[in-house]
């Protein structure tokens, strides 16, 4: 074997192992800026699911309070049409009692 090479053996094993040592802790800088990635997007994801559950609530709200006004506008249009109907019982009273008094006097 070349007298050479086999010197030159031990420094190319060096630079093998020193790229292969940065290759790893390039790889090692990848896969944990990765994970923060992953771990920021688990964040935003964390706060927009606690967004969308405000909003949902906030809705159900509002639709509670709609569905409690519509109750309210129900039982006042009830009170008016008994309101109507004894105003228009009460005219057609008067009328008769009208009519009676013409006829009796």
């Amino acid at each position: 074997s070349d007298p050479l090479l086999a010197s030159a053996a031990p420094v190319f094993s060096q630079i093998a192992h020193a790229w292969a040592n940065a290759e790893w802790k390039w790889l090692q800088g990848t896969v944990n800026a990765e994970r923060g990635l992953v771990r920021e997007e688990a964040r935003r994801m964390q706060h927009l699911t606690e967004r969308v559950a405000e909003a949902e609530r906030q809705a159900s709200d509002a639709i509670d309070f709609a569905d409690a006004k519509q109750l309210q506008v129900l039982e006042l249009e009830a009170k008016l049409q008994i309101t109507n109907k004894s105003l228009s019982v009460g005219s057609s009273k008067a009328k008769l009692q009208g009519v009676l008094g013409q006829v009796v006097h």
